[in-house]
């Protein structure tokens, strides 16, 4: 199989607690929660992009959510174990990816819970069709686990910008997009609108992520205040310290489910830096310009070299002038600036001094601009390109094609709003 930068950067992290597996517990303790039958979710067709849209307790969320796109989920297992360039094949995800997976990484109590749900919902709604050729059985939570560590793993590639103040037409942030990946035709068009509502018990904020069926993660989101998170993998140094490390992607899902309103973007920070991760991450972030952080919108230079702002460092932008912010795949503040075309194409058209201010569709020109693939980018692609309009709730969503990246297909506007329900009229910090 041959090794990318990616598959390195993972072996880099076996290499350091490989030798300290016999010192951690061999998998996440999941909670046996009584049985369910109830299907906490339904599934919405606009236009060409599908919705899903759980809720409940965690383990009715994962329940429906296995139900309810349990072909879906099928088809992408079997792909994957067939596709031996990304599982390495069934006993290379048997006995190294999985226990590896299951023994390095760690989730929350109420994810596993919601992992559980999702591999007893698929194993109901499908029966002895559940059973995965290669692995000769039928998935249960450790995959669901393992499938939400594929982010730390195989990296994305990534881009985002946002804009806000005078460079947009009503003055409101607009936030854009793009989530690139190795291509697999197996993988494209299959992506889901995941909403999750809000929860009273424990209190978590509503939520909507672009992802593909079984990952509870968030690679691509916004909650019901209009926080928005994106995740972008970074080249960056071994962990300083042995510890148990988060899946990125619910690293940025718990971020958006417990921040919002002024102080967001401290909170975040707070979060990541609870969490310890295995791989560099910009975690690009926006809000609404009346959420209460000025600027609307952050970098979150975010790895596992502890010692250096215990994880995190912020990057955005200041003056009455500041009013864009763009990233992708490298750090500006944690590590010396590498070059980066994407990322300088991006520079190049926001701060262009004769520019009309953006509206939806103009940004969405600018973020399919640097939609991969291009010669230079070999076999990268562009599997979602994602408009957000945090002040109104309202994201615009496309997804790619065989033959098209997402950025050049006609997005689909999705209004939060009416999945999630009426947003507070003070976006309170929610703890």
């Amino acid at each position: 199989m041959r090794r990318t930068r990616h598959h390195h950067d993972w072996l880099v992290i076996e290499s350091v607690l490989l030798a300290f597996l016999s010192l951690l517990s061999g998998a996440p303790a999941v909670a046996e929660p009584p049985p369910t039958t109830q299907v906490c979710g339904e599934l919405t067709n606009l236009g060409d992009i599908r919705v899903l849209t759980v809720w409940g307790t965690a383990h009715q969320r994962g329940f429906a959510h296995g139900w309810l796109l349990a072909e879906d989920m099928r088809h992408l297992w079997q792909s994957f174990i067939d596709d031996k360039s990304m599982s390495g094949g069934p006993f290379e995800y048997q006995e190294r990816f999985r226990p590896l997976a299951s023994t390095l990484m760690v989730a929350r109590p109420i994810y596993q819970r919601e992992m559980q749900g999702l591999a007893e919902g698929f194993r109901a709604r499908l029966g002895d069709a559940a059973v995965i050729r290669g692995l000769e059985r039928a998935l249960d939570e450790l995959d669901f686990f393992a499938l939400n560590c594929m982010s730390d793993r195989f990296a994305p590639f990534c881009s985002s910008f946002a804009a806000w103040g005078s460079r947009t037409s009503d003055g409101e942030t607009l936030c854009a997009r793009n989530l690139d990946w190795p291509r697999r035709d197996w993988l494209i068009g299959r992506e889901v609108v995941l909403v999750e509502r809000a929860s009273d018990k424990p209190a978590r904020a509503g939520w909507a992520g672009v992802t593909w069926p079984g990952f509870i993660g968030c690679l691509t989101g916004m909650n019901e205040h209009g926080l928005t998170m994106a995740i972008h993998d970074v080249p960056a140094g071994e962990p300083d310290g042995l510890r148990r490390f988060t899946p990125r992607g619910l690293v940025l899902r718990e971020a958006l489910e417990q921040c919002a309103g002024p102080g967001a973007f401290d909170a975040v920070a707070a979060v990541f830096r609870r969490r310890s991760i295995a791989l560099g991450t910009n975690a690009f972030a926006a809000m609404p310009r009346n959420g209460g952080s000025d600027p609307p919108a952050a970098v979150f230079e975010y790895d596992a070299r502890r010692q250096k702002e215990d994880g995190v460092t912020i990057r955005s932008v200041g003056g009455d002038d500041a009013t864009w912010l763009a990233c992708s795949n490298h750090f500006r503040r944690r590590a010396e600036v590498t070059r980066c075309p994407r990322y300088e194409q991006l520079v190049t058209m926001l701060s262009a001094k004769d520019a009309e201010p953006l509206d939806v569709d103009a940004a969405w020109r600018i973020a399919a601009s640097v939609n991969v693939p291009a010669p230079r980018f070999g076999n990268m692609w562009t599997y979602h390109t994602v408009l957000f309009e945090p002040a109104a709730g309202r994201l615009h969503v496309a997804l790619s094609g065989p033959d098209r990246s997402a950025g050049h297909h006609r997005p689909t506007a999705i209004d939060l709003l009416r999945f999630l329900g009426p947003r507070p009229r003070a976006a309170a910090a929610v703890r």
